[in-house]
């Protein structure tokens, strides 16, 4: 948008100054057909540098919404991967307590591993299940570092489809996820 101005800004002073050199008298004529020549070949270059920084933003913007779709696959993996240790982490919980509490550990979910860690302070002393328990959390803090990867990329992808400094024409309708 931005670049239109400036364009347009170049080119009505070179078409003023065009229409100037008729009205002036001939010895002002050669300074304003200087100026509408050099007011022309500015709107030229403001052109051209428009073009690559349009075309980066296409560019950028596709590779934002590849990457916002590899996020959301990676995030999923890791999200199936914490629910199957958790699940194992419940099974174990299951063999070592009564069965009035396996109801309980049938309903865990990653989050909420902590939450049993405090409960059952026994567990503790397995260092199997403290390195699964630590193995779930690492999963845990990658999903949220994803989500927050995926977060940035929304927030540049939108900021890209409204920047004035980009030919909006210019860009392809690449559909922003909302989540």
């Amino acid at each position: 948008m931005y670049w239109f101005i400036i364009i347009a800004m170049f080119t009505t002073l070179s078409l003023v100054c065009f229409l100037g050199t008729k009205f002036a008298t001939r010895n002002n004529q050669s300074t304003w057909g200087g100026w509408g020549i050099a007011f022309l070949v500015f709107s030229g270059i403001s052109l051209i540098i428009s073009i690559p920084k349009t075309l980066n933003g296409y560019s950028d913007q596709i590779e934002n919404k590849e990457n916002y779709t590899r996020l959301v696959q990676v995030e999923n993996v890791f999200q199936k991967r914490a629910e199957t240790l958790t699940k194992e982490f419940s099974n174990y919980l299951g063999d070592a307590y009564p069965k009035h509490e396996r109801s309980i550990f049938d309903k865990m979910k990653p989050e909420s591993i902590n939450l049993y860690l405090v409960k059952y302070p026994e567990i503790q002393a397995s260092k199997t299940v403290m390195a699964l328990v630590d193995n779930i959390k690492g999963l845990r803090d990658s999903v949220y570092s994803k989500q927050i990867a995926r977060a940035d990329l929304l927030k540049d992808m939108r900021y890209r489809a409204k920047n004035p400094w980009i030919i909006q024409w210019g860009m392809p309708e690449v559909e922003i996820p909302e989540k």
